[in-house]
């Protein structure tokens, strides 16, 4: 697996761990992913949680302004429209 690959999966799984419910729900994911990736720093594990909780919280906000100008234009919800928006803002997120 090359970085990119590696750090596209630490990703995936770290926002996976942030958007996690139950007794985890919005707790820090540095354990967590410990447990899945052990290699990885400790400066490391707090950047990927202060990433990933950052793309969480301003991934609601977006799809909170979003669903507000489409109800308050009279539009209806397209959806694949906005899986495209969603994908490339949490791509532009992570690329930072």
């Amino acid at each position: 697996m090359d970085s990119s690959t590696s750090a596209n999966k630490i990703l995936n799984t770290g926002l996976e761990f942030a958007m996690e419910f139950g007794p985890n729900w919005l707790k820090p994911i540095q354990d967590r992913l410990h447990a899945s990736f052990p290699s990885l720093t400790t400066q490391t594990l707090d950047e990927y949680n202060e990433t990933c909780r950052d793309v969480m919280f301003k991934g609601h906000e977006f799809i909170y302004k979003q669903l507000e100008a489409t109800a308050n234009g009279g539009h209806k919800i397209n959806l694949p429209h906005w899986k495209r928006c969603l994908e490339t803002f949490y791509q532009q997120l992570i690329r930072g």
